[in-house]
């Protein structure tokens, strides 16, 4: 039995002793909490950083042959002649030449199937293969025609079904000048979205985790679930308004971490725009998933705490029975 100075005794130091390993267990416990956080956020920027720089060394790559072809002197000879009289393409070496360079780019790249001249004098397009023009198609109206021609360098479209191949395709476009400065045409190589798709795709954040990627007026160029893949996340009845307000953010160009809640499931968001075009890449991961290590640490500590109360208190009993 014990009495009150043993009962009084073993209370205070049970007390102080659990409010100990208590004020310890939580402050490993948040220290553990940002270690974590910061080291998923970490890990998730640098998958999602990797993936745009992927894809940026990728465009500029094939892009450099529509740059190429833009200072090509066959294909610059070539315009000149076809802008001012008509020509028997079939004899032209100028031309010959220039559809040889076309089809070694071909030849050399399987991402890129389509390479051309646009020349506005003649509303033509002078390419690789052959193809029927489709009613009201005029060169000078095409969005790559004009956005190379204001920009007067290197541009890239958003993806877009080419309405003269079918391919789903990026347009990489050069415009080009006579001497005196006046726009003679563009050159331009059509780049195959499959391999940046694949990109994206391959992104793999903790277990259930995805990547997306959005064009400048919020279309997802690709994203894993088919109900919104090429369409305006912005227009979707069903999108989560959390996604929606980071969407926003991602269409303006921004970069950063945001919270938000998807499909019902509380969820980190980072996001960054990729270089050379007015594209983002974003990739979401339940925030379940991030802290399930922390889930576990504070499962230990707590059994930590109770064991380290039980020995404790096994310690004062032994100890204050001796007290006479």
């Amino acid at each position: 039995m014990f009495n009150s100075i043993q009962k009084r005794l073993l209370f205070y130091i049970l007390s102080i002793t659990t409010l100990f390993l208590l004020g310890i267990s939580i402050l490993n416990y948040l220290w553990a909490e940002k270690a974590v956080v910061d080291l998923s956020e970490q890990r998730t920027t640098a998958l999602v950083d990797a993936a745009a720089a992927r894809i940026e060394g990728y465009l500029l790559q094939k892009g450099q042959n529509a740059w190429t072809l833009a200072q090509n002197e066959q294909i610059y000879r070539f315009v000149q002649k076809i802008s001012s009289q008509n020509l028997d393409l079939s004899q032209d070496n100028d031309y010959k030449e220039m559809m040889t360079s076309f089809q070694r780019i071909v030849n050399s790249n399987p991402d890129i199937k389509f390479v051309y001249v646009a020349v506005d004098k003649t509303d033509r397009l002078y390419g690789n293969m052959e193809f029927k023009y489709p009613p009201g198609y005029k060169v000078s109206d095409r969005p790559w025609y004009k956005e190379a021609a204001q920009k007067r360098t290197l541009v890239y479209t958003a993806p877009y079904v080419c309405p003269l191949t079918g391919n789903y395709v990026v347009t990489a476009a050069v415009p080009f000048y006579s001497n005196n400065g006046e726009l003679l045409g563009v050159a331009a190589v059509d780049i195959l979205v499959k391999r940046i798709e694949d990109i994206v795709n391959n992104i793999q954040v903790y277990k259930t985790g995805y990547a997306f990627m959005l064009d400048d007026k919020g279309v997802a160029i690709t994203h894993p679930d088919d109900s919104y893949n090429k369409k305006s996340l912005l227009k979707q009845k069903d999108l989560d308004p959390d996604l929606a307000v980071i969407a926003g953010k991602m269409i303006e160009g921004e970069k950063g971490l945001d919270t938000a809640t998807i499909d019902k499931i509380p969820s980190y968001v980072i996001y960054r725009p990729i270089s050379e075009t007015r594209w983002s890449i974003g990739a979401i991961v339940p925030i379940d998933e991030v802290r399930e290590s922390l889930y576990t640490l504070g499962r230990i500590s707590l059994f930590t705490v109770l064991i380290g109360i039980f020995v404790i208190t096994l310690i004062v009993i032994m100890w204050t029975s001796r007290i006479t």
